[in-house]
């Protein structure tokens, strides 16, 4: 036999660690990591610890409340599909040209004019978004009248193509005063030629 041949055929002697030998080699263990990892790595390691548990704690639960309710929307829309079908935006086939703002502010002020709401001053914005060739005219006008027929207005106002409203406020000065101070702001969009 040769002396290679003869340490294989030793038994490998195994070591076992008893109960009482678990703790200081622990806790040598944790000497040596913390004296080679030192303050920045603790930070380091902390933060990380920080970092799984904000992601357990806070992201995933919010997930999960996210699926939840878009479940819950999903569910609602099969419900009634009839609704959300009129609550979808339609775009309109082709914009009105640029060159018939004034038209267009005209026929909405007798629109509005036809509800009851007369305005003295309007201030308006014009840009143009130069890569779409489109032109846009943002009017903002205040505005004095009853709620109801504000809401009218405002559907009427919406159905138009190329018209977006982008901020209503409404004020009331009494508690029991019909009559609201509204600041109305809407975009006309319009092609270039």
């Amino acid at each position: 036999m040769t002396p290679s041949s003869e340490a294989t055929n030793k038994p490998q002697r195994r070591t076992t660690i008893t109960t009482q030998q678990i703790v200081p080699r622990l806790r040598w263990t944790f000497a040596t990591v913390s004296r080679a990892l030192g303050l920045y790595g603790w930070v380091a390691v902390l933060l990380l610890l920080g970092a799984l548990v904000f992601q357990r704690l806070v992201i995933s639960s919010g997930d999960r409340l996210l699926d939840v309710r878009q479940h819950a929307a999903l569910d609602g829309i099969a419900l009634h599909p009839e609704q959300a079908e009129r609550l979808e935006v339609a775009e309109p086939k082709v914009l009105p040209s640029a060159n018939d703002f004034m038209q267009r502010l005209a026929g909405i002020n007798a629109l509005l004019q036809s509800f009851g709401f007369a305005h003295a001053e309007a201030s308006y914005q014009q840009t143009d978004l130069g890569d779409l060739k489109l032109r846009r005219l943002v009017v903002e006008m205040p505005l004095r009248g009853p709620y109801p027929p504000l809401r009218a207005a405002l559907d009427d106002l919406a159905k138009q193509p190329g018209v977006r409203i982008e901020h209503l406020q409404l004020t009331r000065k009494r508690i029991g005063d019909d009559q609201l101070d509204i600041v109305l702001r809407f975009s006309l969009l319009g092609t270039l030629p």
